[in-house]
């Protein structure tokens, strides 16, 4: 029988042939999974540093979390649940937006990606409430140096030697956090003793990441503990050296035999303790120059080793017969060592990789871990700093060091919020895309205004740019436009880069003025030019890892950098510190971004530098509004819809094209609850979110960020009451401004306040409801507090119903607050007492402590009138030294808190008196036994009265002297029933018979002195004539008399 040819090769005929005869149970794997799996990215920070790798039952299983209400629910929830996203309808708007970037699309090619330079920009995760909250309660107990349990001599070296230069010693939070970790006294456990610690015994590897921000002051944060764990072992050697001498048999010397010398070097020669890695020669001499501080006066040897030292010194800091104890170096030269003599890691208990995620990235990986490979058998302590985790760190740490304790601060990964930021548009006039002149006009500008302040140091400028070749361009054009600029990178010459690196990392000298020469006759006197008043230093990244250069007060990104990690290493500097000379405010960044739009600049005037030959003016620069020292308030004053930039789509897909960082930072300014807090002249408190609110209204995703960010930083509360006068009345007593008047239908609080009074609801008022900022609860409360002592019927009659909400989280996930917003929501209301009913209702169930803590402070008794009266009187006698002692400012502030000892709350020239009823009783107490309270406390208040007239006539302030004592004087006259502007002799105006009259004729005589300062002469002779009766005393006597001539009436 004839069969058709087959259609298949001969190949595929036999590949069929061999599947019919294959076993069952062999696969075939398709070419999709032959792929390798992805690897974390190495330039994209981690979300979750300071969370270790996923937890595993006994079989190795993964533990699944059974209930999501905990305090991480919805943690890294990118996407909905898949039965939201199934029932949920997607528009054809919505598919059009979600395919704008797809190939294939028909869009234009370079408007695919803003900015190509940030391809590889991830946004940064926002680190949880609770995490916040419990790390700043582990750092409120230790604000010193000496809380930590170091040696004496440490404690003594840190003020003197490492921060010599600093005004105010106090630990940074990295250092509260790592210095106890350290030395294992975290949890008030009490250190070992001297005769227990032993770096040659074997213990097992305790591995630490010190991950924070940059300029937080990691380095001293290990080397305090390491120094101190090296000398308290150095103490247990010469113990056990001098217990084992005391067991040897004396032997008696040969006196006819000589000794021979032996010049043997010493144990540890070569053999370092602690080896501390670092990426850069010029980190080596910053780690290094602070351990040879610190060596002064604590004694031990440490050497700094690097590619910029010869192969003798090396040798003869190394290897020194005197023995070494910390060693600094770099990877490549440390490794090159150890491959000769492996000896010098025999040792080495204590290993720091400064700057992980570069040593630990893949130009350093092989070597560092060589390095703590060898390091192993006798270490006792890795521990691993950086400013960034970036994911392939975060990863690596995970799988190799799974135990590895995380010490992380709460601003990892952020930006300060004291930084400034500066944005300059270079596309527009006058610069259109010329980015050297519109760097040169910034720092142009910076001198200028440096200049016109006279300040008498010069200002260093930091310009990062991203490439070596562009730094040497960049200075050489600068200094073609007279500015004072030095490039520093990689391919500068080793003692050059030191003296450039070193003008920077000290503190600046007095601005150098251009002096004329002494044989110059003709040079015209000494000006200092906005470019003689600058100095720049052109670089690149090799200046933003790690080095200290505090003294730069400006920093100017020439480009963008690529990544989040460049862009958090280059801005982040010392902002706690407070050097000699220098405020903290002058201690801010500001930042030179290109294609970027000018949000917050009103129109470009006519720039002073021209791109070209540069010439002599005649005449001075015009102005320009390139303002580098904008501040926040600049954000909050002008609003964005006034600015005809931002409705324009190229400004906003600019600002979009910005790092998600520098976004949320602009989003913090102008959304934070102090840019939209005001007080007016009588010291009451309002609030303008207009310009916050305004972010929007520009698109979409401008709005999505700056809600995210307005309502985390704010939060509100929606009180409802029957009461219509109750919001007035917490306004005008309390000081709790109202947000919204009528906020029915609002929905963004997180705290419902329903006050009401179960035996009148019959009545059928209709209830007020207002919103007030969760900021002025705590007023709120001491308000009510107030109102309670001055009615005591009120609050056995009210009831107080309080429900916590969380309107930002999705509907989908559990309803959460964090305990430390739950403490500042519930907390406020514990001064209320003697409610008939309190309840805390909702879905979010509050925590069991902050409850009962809050119903603990409702039950507490009143602190009685005695107590207030003598604390009232401890706080005048206080106000009464500071007086004595010419403090006059501090005497008016005690004055102040005395008067709210006795429930009078003062506010400009406002004085609100409460508590009258709580006043109204006989007193039973020494030593006021069988006295009236509102007797005495009339005394103290006419007292307080006149000790402060007494502090505004030393400070020159006749007119606040008046306001007071003549609003005393009218009180007292309306108490007697005289009616205002009824002229009295004035022994009838004096009152006989008053406990107080001493204190109340030195207010009549203080008073009229301020009448005579003020020129009021007439008033000044009445008051004096009323203080004559109330001051019978013949010093008083003169005094009057004395004042009443210089109130006689001048003739001619």
């Amino acid at each position: 029988m004839l069969r058709l040819p087959s259609s298949l090769c001969p190949f595929c005929e036999a590949q069929a042939v061999t599947n019919v005869f294959r076993p069952l149970w062999q696969t075939t794997r398709s070419a999709a999974t032959l792929q390798k799996k992805r690897q974390p990215s190495r330039m994209e920070l981690s979300p979750r540093v300071d969370r270790g790798p996923q937890r595993t039952d006994v079989a190795g299983r993964p533990i699944v979390r059974k209930s999501r209400n905990s305090p991480f629910n919805g943690m890294n929830v990118t996407t909905p649940p898949r039965e939201l996203v199934a029932a949920r309808k997607v528009s054809s708007a919505e598919q059009k937006r979600g395919g704008r970037f797809v190939k294939g699309t028909g869009r234009d090619e370079r408007n695919k990606e803003p900015m190509k330079a940030l391809k590889m920009q991830r946004a940064l995760a926002i680190i949880p409430y609770e995490k916040r909250g419990r790390t700043k309660l582990e750092l409120v107990d230790r604000d010193a140096f000496e809380d930590f349990d170091l040696l004496p001599a440490i404690k003594e070296s840190v003020p003197v030697q490492a921060l010599g230069g600093l005004s105010m010693v106090t630990p940074t939070p990295i250092q509260r956090l790592a210095i106890p970790a350290l030395l294992g006294t975290e949890d008030g456990k009490k250190r070992r003793r001297k005769h227990e610690v032993d770096l040659d015994a074997k213990k097992e590897v305790q591995h630490f990441l010190l991950a924070a921000e940059t300029g937080s002051g990691k380095t001293l944060a290990y080397i305090l503990p390491i120094i101190d764990a090296l000398k308290r072992a150095e103490e247990t050697e010469a113990e056990r050296e001098a217990a084992e001498a005391r067991k040897q048999e004396p032997t008696r010397p040969n006196a006819f035999e000589l000794a021979p010398e032996v010049d043997d070097p010493h144990p540890t020669t070569g053999r370092p303790r602690a080896i501390i890695l670092v990426p850069t020669a010029e980190l080596v001499a910053q780690v290094g120059t602070l351990l040879k501080a610190l060596s002064h006066t604590i004694k031990f040897r440490s050497a700094m080793i690097s590619a910029a030292s010869t192969a003798t010194v090396i040798r003869s800091r190394l290897f020194s017969p005197a023995g070494i104890d910390v060693v600094v170096s770099t990877p490549h030269l440390l490794s090159s060592i150890t491959e000769s003599d492996p000896n010098v890691l025999s040792r080495v208990s204590h290993l720091v990789i400064d700057e992980a995620d570069s040593l630990l990235d893949r130009s350093f990986s092989p070597l560092t871990s060589s390095i703590i490979d060898r390091c192993n058998p006798s270490l006792h302590q890795l521990i691993l700093c950086s400013a960034t985790i970036p994911r392939s760190l975060d990863s690596y740490l995970h799988k190799r060091y799974p135990e590895i304790r995380r010490l992380t601060t709460p601003n990892l990964h952020a930006i300060p919020r004291r930084v400034q930021l500066t944005v300059v548009d270079i596309d527009k006039i006058p610069y259109q895309g010329n980015r050297d002149l519109a760097c040169a006009q910034v720092i142009w500008d910076i001198g200028k205004e440096a200049a016109e302040a006279t300040e008498s140091r010069e200002h260093r400028i930091l310009v990062f740019v991203n490439e070596r070749e562009k730094a040497d361009e960049l200075a050489g054009y600068l200094k073609a436009k007279g500015i004072d600029a030095t490039p520093l990178s990689r391919d500068s010459a080793d003692r050059k880069g030191q003296e450039t690196l070193a003008a920077f990392t000290t503190p600046p000298t007095p601005a150098a003025a251009s002096l004329p020469s002494p044989a110059d006759e003709s040079a015209s006197p000494p000006l200092t030019s906005p470019k003689s008043a600058v100095k720049v230093l052109v670089t690149t990244d090799i200046s933003s890892r790690g080095i200290d250069t505090t003294a730069a007060k400006t920093v100017i990104l020439h480009t963008v950098p690529h990544t989040s990690i460049d862009f958090i290493h280059r801005l982040g500097y010392p902002q706690d510190v407070q050097m000699p000379g220098y405020k903290l405010h002058d201690l801010s960044l500001h930042f030179f971004i290109a294609l970027t739009s000018l949000h917050f600049e009103r129109s470009l005037g006519k720039p002073y530098l021209r791109d070209g030959p540069t010439k002599h003016h005649s005449r001075p620069p015009r102005e320009t509004s390139i303002s580098s020292h904008s501040t926040s308030s600049q954000l909050s004053t002008q609003p964005f819809s006034t600015s005809a930039s931002m409705t324009t789509p190229s400004s906003t897909l600019q600002f979009l094209a910005l790092p998600p960082e520098i976004r949320e930072q602009v989003y913090t300014l102008v959304c934070r609850p102090s840019e939209s807090r005001s007080t007016d002249s009588e010291g009451y408190t309002t609030y303008d979110f207009r310009p916050a609110l305004s972010l929007l209204r520009i698109n979409r995703q401008i709005h999505d960020e700056a809600h995210k960010v307005f309502y985390s930083l704010n939060t509100f509360a929606r009180v409802e009451t029957p009461w219509q006068q109750s919001r007035e009345h917490l306004q005008f007593e309390g000081d709790v401004p109202t947000v919204i008047r009528n906020g029915a239908k609002f929905t963004k609080h997180r705290l419902v306040v329903g006050i009401d009074a179960p035996a009148y609801e019959d009545e059928g008022r209709e209830r007020e409801t207002y919103v007030v900022h969760a900021d002025d609860l705590g007023k709120f409360g001491h308000t009510w507090w107030l109102a309670g002592l001055s009615h005591p019927a009120l609050n056995p009659n009210l009831r107080l119903t309080l429900e916590l909400r969380d309107p930002i989280s999705p509907a989908w996930e559990t309803p959460f607050m964090a305990k430390a917003l739950q403490r500042k929501l519930l907390e406020p209301w514990g001064k209320v007492r003697g409610l008939v009913d309190f309840r805390v209702v909702g879905g979010i169930t509050p925590y069991a402590s902050l409850l009962a803590g809050v119903k603990a402070m409702q039950i507490e008794a009143e602190p009685s009138v005695e107590s207030c009266l003598l604390e009232c009187v401890r706080l005048k006698a206080l106000g009464n030294e500071a007086l004595k002692a010419k403090k006059y400012q501090e005497a008016l502030v005690l004055y102040t808190q005395a008067w709210a000892a006795i429930h009078i709350t003062i506010r400009q020239h406002q004085r609100h008196i409460h508590a009258d009823a709580f006043y109204n009783r006989t007193l039973t107490l020494p030593p006021y036994t069988n006295k009236s309270a509102q007797s005495e406390r009339l005394t103290l208040r006419i007292q307080l009265v006149a000790n402060t007239c007494l502090a505004y006539l030393k400070l020159s302030r006749p007119d606040e002297a008046k306001f007071w004592g003549m609003r005393t004087i009218r009180t007292l006259r309306e108490a007697f029933g005289v009616p205002d502007g009824v002229e009295l002799a004035p022994e009838q105006e004096a009152a006989t018979g008053l406990e107080a009259g001493k204190e109340m004729g030195r207010v009549y005589y203080r008073t009229a002195v301020a009448c005579l300062e003020l020129g009021d002469r007439q008033e000044a002779r009445r008051l004096l004539g009323v203080a004559k009766i109330y001051l019978p005393g013949e010093g008083d006597q003169r005094a009057i008399e004395e004042v009443e001539r210089g109130c006689a009436l001048r003739v001619g």
